[in-house]
């Protein structure tokens, strides 16, 4: 692989909590080790949640950590048009097709699919008479990703071989009917325009790597290497996140700790350079991260 080009790619949507933060840590010291570069994209696309106040407090969090980034910041709600394109080429090379269930008919095809243990079987193959006479009824259209036959598989660098049988994923939406793109397609997107070839990101994201692959494949882009990091848990043993008590950088700042001794803890969780030690600086990080 040429020079690793890397991404962190929060969400705006709360506060910037500890498995934001060590996301953001992990590709920080990897592009620095390897000399790579590192980008920073908010995916503020979620119209109802994303907020000024949570843009500036993970930008505040980030900076106080020290970890900085390659080129200007990018707004994925201004990539809408390169969006839009990509379903465009997914439509005319026939991996994608407009859908016109409605909510009752949904409901019936997953009753069927339940019954018969397979996945949702959407109507795939509508003609433009049927498309024309969907219309005229004032019927909501979405666009969804044709998903192949057989098995999507890949290398994680964290997790080695990945297999995901492509029968256990329904054809997915990749545009709403009111013409925005869904998160896999924004991200594969803007991944590719971005030049992003390593993507290291957290195990609840596991699920949504075989639809990005896939849509990589059907544009006829180069697939980035994926590796995917231990979740952090509570002390419920559920996942730390924005909506189960997790304790964010800000409290940390407001708390009096040392932004050293935060970057040094969130390092040694989930990864450790074997020789017992337990406190070291930026440099040395830097220097021993693999």
């Amino acid at each position: 692989m040429s020079e690793a080009v890397l991404r962190f790619a929060p969400s705006p949507t709360g506060g910037f909590h500890l498995g934001n933060a060590r996301a953001a840590l992990f590709n920080y010291l990897y592009a620095r080790h390897y000399g790579g570069k590192l980008l920073l994209r908010v995916e503020d696309t979620d119209r109802d949640r994303s907020t000024d106040a949570s843009l500036k407090t993970i930008l505040n969090g980030l900076s106080w950590l020290g970890i900085e980034f390659d080129g200007d910041l990018i707004l994925q709600s201004e990539q809408v048009e390169s969006h839009r394109k990509a379903v465009v080429q997914l439509l005319e090379s026939g991996h994608a097709y407009y859908a016109y269930e409605t909510p009752e008919e949904l409901d019936a095809l997953r009753v069927e699919a339940k019954a018969t243990s397979k996945r949702v079987q959407y109507n795939r193959d509508l003609g433009q008479a049927e498309r024309d006479a969907f219309e005229r009824e004032g019927r909501d259209s979405v666009v969804r990703f044709k998903v192949p036959e057989g098995e999507t598989t890949w290398v994680d660098t964290i997790r080695g071989v990945q297999r995901w049988d492509n029968r256990e994923i329904e054809d997915f939406v990749i545009q709403r009917s009111d013409g925005s793109s869904v998160y896999n397609l924004a991200v594969a997107v803007d991944d590719h325009n971005m030049g992003v070839n390593l993507v290291f990101r957290s195990a609840d994201h596991l699920s949504n790597t075989p639809k990005q692959k896939m849509l990589f494949e059907a544009l006829s882009w180069e697939v980035p290497t994926y590796g995917h990091s231990t979740l952090i848990l509570g002390p419920d043993g559920k996942k730390l996140s924005k909506r189960n008590g997790a304790t964010t950088v800000t409290e940390y700042q407001e708390r009096g700790f040392l932004s050293e001794a935060v970057f040094n803890y969130l390092a040694l969780l989930g990864w450790a350079p074997g020789d017992g030690r337990e406190i070291f600086n930026r440099e040395e990080l830097i220097d021993m991260f693999s």
